[in-house]
C-alpha cells in the first residue's frame, strides 16, 4: 500500500517478517546489513512452507504481478511421526508430550508444536522453481532494493527516549518503529535487556545435519521422532535433513554421510510469548514477539494491525 502521510517509519531486520511489512508498506525503510539472513543458507534446513489459508490465497492473487511471480500451484506435504521405529500417521498425547520434553525440556505442549500435529498440511510452491520460500522473499528483496528502501548498515543502538536510531554509519530520527530482531538483542540495542530475560526468553540448542538423498524417496515430505535419533527430518530431491536437540558425534546419519552441519543454534523457543509491542516499538515475527507458531501465513494480518496504528 502507498501512502502520502509523511511518517518516518523504520524496520530493523530484512528477515522473513520484515520483508513482508516493507512490502505491503511502501512509506518504510529497512535498515539490515544483510538481507535475507539465515535464508541464504547453503541449505534449507527444515520445512519451509508457504502454508494455504484463505489469506495467503488472497495475498497471491492480490499481489502476483506486482512481484512477477511464477504460477502458484496448491500442493500437499506428508507428516509422519516416528516411535519405536514405526511411522505413524498422527501424533497422541503421549509423543506430543515426550517431543516437547525432547526439544523444549519440558512436558506440557503448546498446540502449535509439531506442525499443528497434522498429517497433511496445505502449501504453496511456484511453477519451475526448487526454493518456493527462498524465491518469493527474493521478489521482496528485489523490490525494495529497486525502491532504495534498504540500509545495508549494521544496527549499534537504539535511543528509545529520542526516538534514534544509531548505526555504524549514521543516525536515523524515527515516528515509528518495527523490530524484527530477536527480543533479547533487540533489548539489548535499547540498553533495555534485564538479568529476568535470560530466563523469560529462553531456547534450547538444534543441531542440523546435512546428508546426500541417495533414496530419491520417501512416503513423507519429512518426519518427526521420539526415538532420539533426531527430532525431525526433512527430506528434499536432493538431500536430506536431521535436525537434533543433542550433537551428533558420528561421520554418517542413517549410513549416509554427513556433507553440511551447524550444531549450537539457539533458536528452540521454550515457552511462546506473542509480545506485539516493547514501550513505542512495534514487534514482529517469531523471535521479536517471541511466539513459535507464527509463519507467512500468520505475519500478514499482524502487518495489517501495525499499519492501522500508525495511520488511523
Amino acid at each position: 500500500m502507498t501512502r502520502s502521510i509523511n511518517i518516518r517509519i523504520y524496520i530493523i531486520g530484512s528477515g522473513v517478517a520484515g520483508l513482508i511489512y516493507s512490502f505491503l508498506d511502501k512509506n518504510c525503510l529497512v535498515i539490515d546489513p544483510n538481507p535475507l539472513g539465515q535464508l541464504n543458507s547453503k541449505y534449507v534446513l527444515g520445512p519451509r512452507l508457504l502454508q494455504y489459508n484463505k489469506g495467503t490465497e488472497k495475498f497471491f492473487e492480490q499481489y502476483r504481478g506486482a512481484l512477477s511471480l511464477n504460477k502458484e500451484l496448491k500442493i500437499k506435504a506428508l507428516i509422519g511421526y516416528k516411535s519405536n521405529n514405526i511411522l505413524y500417521n498422527s501424533a497422541n498425547d503421549e509423543f506430543k508430550k515426550r517431543y516437547s520434553l525432547l526439544t523444549r525440556g519440558k512436558d506440557e505442549y503448546e498446540e502449535s508444536f509439531l506442525s499443528g500435529s497434522k498429517n497433511i498440511i496445505e502449501h504453496y510452491i511456484f511453477e519451475n522453481i526448487e526454493n518456493s520460500y527462498l524465491y518469493l522473499f527474493e521478489k521482496f528483496l528485489e523490490l525494495l532494493e529497486k525502491q532504495n528502501r534498504i540500509i545495508k548498515e549494521k544496527v549499534i543502538s537504539i535511543d528509545l527516549n529520542n526516538k534514534k536510531i544509531v548505526t555504524n554509519n549514521n543516525n536515523y530520527q524515527y515516528d515509528n518503529l518495527i523490530s524484527t530482531l530477536n527480543i533479547k538483542l533487540f533489548k539489548k540495542l535499547c540498553n533495555r535487556l534485564e538479568e529476568k530475560d535470560e530466563k523469560l526468553f529462553s531456547t534450547m540448542n538444534k543441531h542440523f545435519y546435512v546428508t546426500k538423498n541417495i533414496y530419491q524417496f520417501c512416503d513423507f515430505d519429512y518426519i518427526y521422532s521420539i526415538d532420539r535419533d533426531y527430532t525431525r527430518k526433512t527430506i528434499y530431491k536432493d538431500y536430506i535433513v536431521y535436525e537434533t536437540s543433542e550433537k551428533y558425534e558420528d561421520i554418517k546419519f542413517e549410513n549416509k554421510e554427513i556433507i553440511y552441519k551447524v550444531e549450537n543454534l539457539p533458536i528452540q523457543i521454550q515457552n511462546s510469548l506473542n509480545i506485539e509491542k516493547f514501550e513505542e516499538v512495534f514487534l514482529l515475527g517469531r523471535y521479536a514477539q517471541w511466539d513459535h507458531k507464527l509463519q507467512f501465513c500468520s505475519i500478514i494480518p499482524k502487518c495489517s494491525r501495525i499499519t492501522k496504528e500508525i495511520y488511523g
